[in-house]
């Protein structure tokens, strides 16, 4: 007696899987597709954010150079009316008028401001270099 198989063409494989393979295929396209969206968009994202830095950064710089030469003129200006004060080309109240306490105030919010400039700038969130 001989025994038959009742498959004599199988290979564990099926030949018509209805398009799960296919299915399968445009499923990764699209996980692939939506990982290099989520990549690129997190590349932009880093890519404002040190933008964003180097703006905070060169405003800062602006506004410490700015607060520096107010500050130097003032100085200069102050400096310039007590020297024509000595050399009697000013009266007093002129050289009150440089040093009255409506100037100081810009004088110290100046030399504040370029404090608070300095402190700012370790506090960005990146470490970036910006050329002088």
């Amino acid at each position: 007696m001989s025994v038959t198989n009742s498959r004599p063409w199988s290979f564990g494989l099926p030949l018509f899987n209805g398009g799960s393979r296919r299915a399968a295929v445009r499923s990764a396209a699209s996980t692939y597709d939506v990982s290099a969206a989520a990549y690129q968009s997190g590349v932009l994202d880093a890519v404002a954010e040190v933008e964003t830095a180097l703006v905070r950064i060169d405003s800062a710089r602006r506004r410490i150079c700015n607060a520096t030469v107010a500050a130097r003129n003032y100085r200069a200006y102050f400096n310039a009316v007590g020297a024509n004060w000595q050399a009697g080309g000013a009266n007093l109240r002129d050289r009150k008028y440089a040093g009255v306490p409506r100037n100081r105030p810009k004088f110290r919010s100046a030399r504040s401001t370029a404090a608070r400039c300095a402190a700012e700038l370790p506090s960005t969130k990146h470490a970036v270099a910006v050329g002088t």
